[in-house]
């Protein structure tokens, strides 16, 4: 049995029980999961919050006003660190909190101090005395002179042809990684526009990042990447890459009001001179499921 007779060591098993409690305090549901604005077929973690540094701040000010209670480390809503009364820690002081106690602690452990004083004098005197002179003299003197002569004095003229072929280790070593990081393919049209309700004025897709704080350029990004056209042509702004690919969907039909018919998306197309006609009729409605004919794919 071991007897603890001072108080700073019971003060450190409180404090370190606290600490481990609030360090599980400040963690992500690991099981929790939510969808995204612009693709509701998506779920996500907490950690997709933070994944990617570029758009963390984009996606926590979107997202965490409605997550932060699941997402607590990735939304930084920590709980603020205090000590068991209730006050913030404080570093601990340089001096112990209590005098040592009169009576010899019954512990067998053996104690931090020595029980004896070392001595001032060696215990063993060295086996013998230096030797004033080395073990072993050169067995030559070195020369003045270099040993070899060159064998040929250096041409004055260059030769027209290499002496003889480069060894191995002057051939050029080729590199294991690409000149470049390849792209991923994720990029926005460069000529698509779209209009600012607030001002009327047509704007690129750059337009809805271009506004330096997160919570605007969130706000942008929820309200006109909501429009089906805008988030196929804006993928890398809307944050949309991972949408299935731009094809039609070939079981999905529409009524034709004008003749009481029915159509697909290969009919918006399939007459070129009414293609502009039948995607402003139709797209508006129908463009989620018809993205190629309605031309919304890059």
């Amino acid at each position: 049995m071991f007897s603890f007779q001072s108080k700073p060591f019971l003060l450190l098993v409180i404090l370190g029980a606290f600490s481990a409690q609030t360090a599980s305090a400040c963690a992500d549901d690991a099981t929790f999961q939510f969808a995204l604005v612009n693709i509701p077929t998506t779920m996500v973690n907490c950690s997709w919050l933070t994944k990617n540094m570029k758009k963390a701040s984009i996606r926590t000010a979107a997202y965490c006003p409605t997550v932060k209670t699941k997402c607590v480390k990735s939304c930084s809503n920590c709980p603020a660190t205090t000590s068991p009364t209730g006050s913030p820690q404080k570093s601990p002081t340089g001096s112990p909190q209590a005098s040592p106690s009169a009576k010899p602690s019954t512990s067998k452990a053996p104690s931090s101090v020595p029980s004896v004083k070392p001595s001032a004098k060696p215990s063993a005197k060295p086996s013998a005395k230096p030797s004033a002179k080395p073990s072993q003299a050169p067995s030559d003197k070195p020369s003045s002179k270099p040993s070899v002569k060159p064998s040929a004095k250096p041409s004055q003229a260059p030769s027209d042809k290499p002496s003889a072929k480069p060894s191995v280790s002057q051939k050029p070593t080729v590199s294991k990684m690409p000149s470049s990081a390849p792209s991923d393919g994720c990029k926005d049209s460069s000529t698509y526009m779209f209009k600012v309700e607030s001002t009327g004025v047509d704007v690129k897709c750059n337009w809805l990042t271009k506004n330096s704080s997160p919570t605007k350029t969130a706000a942008r990004i929820l309200k006109y990447c909501a429009d089906t056209q805008t988030k196929f042509q804006c993928t890398k702004s809307c944050d949309t890459c991972k949408i299935p690919p731009c094809v039609d969907d070939a079981t999905h039909t529409f009524p034709i009001p004008a003749t009481g018919n029915t159509g697909n998306c290969a009919w918006i197309t399939k007459n070129i001179k009414r293609t502009t006609t039948r995607q402003t009729a139709y797209c508006g409605a129908n463009g989620a499921k018809c993205p190629l004919s309605c031309g919304y794919c890059l």
